[in-house]
């Protein structure tokens, strides 16, 4: 069950939508909210971004587990 707080960071078995998050914080950086765009693009071309390393990762994951 998703529970959603005042902030807006959704909740599903109390844990953080990490991505809603890290979006959150690229708006507020004034940076292009992308996380997790390179899950559905296959590629990211923003090399100074701070949460590329950790995007790819994660989009890697998800498309591990389409696959299997």
């Amino acid at each position: 069950m998703k529970k959603q707080l005042g902030c807006n960071v959704l909740l599903e078995n109390d844990q953080v939508d990490i991505a809603h998050l890290i979006r959150s914080i690229q708006r507020l950086e004034k940076n292009p909210d992308c996380f997790g765009v390179a899950e559905i693009q296959n590629h990211c071309d923003r090399m100074n971004c701070a949460w590329r390393k950790l995007c790819l990762e994660k989009s890697q994951d998800h498309r591990a587990n389409e696959t299997s």
